[in-house]
């Protein structure tokens, strides 16, 4: 079972959204396959959350 995604992840820095951001292309740049696809949607769930965690 994969690790649970909080809704919120604190990002109180321009270097910690560097990295979560850097992190999230990476995988978007993956091709769309059904292998990726759940590594995909854990990726947009998890911007989303740093996003709201804000800073």
């Amino acid at each position: 079972m994969p690790p649970v995604i909080p809704d919120k992840i604190p990002c109180d820095s321009f270097e910690k959204f560097q990295e979560e951001f850097a992190t999230f292309s990476e995988v978007l740049a993956s091709p769309e396959t059904e292998e990726t696809w759940d590594r995909i949607a854990n990726a947009l769930t998890r911007f989303g959350a740093v996003v709201k965690g804000g800073g």
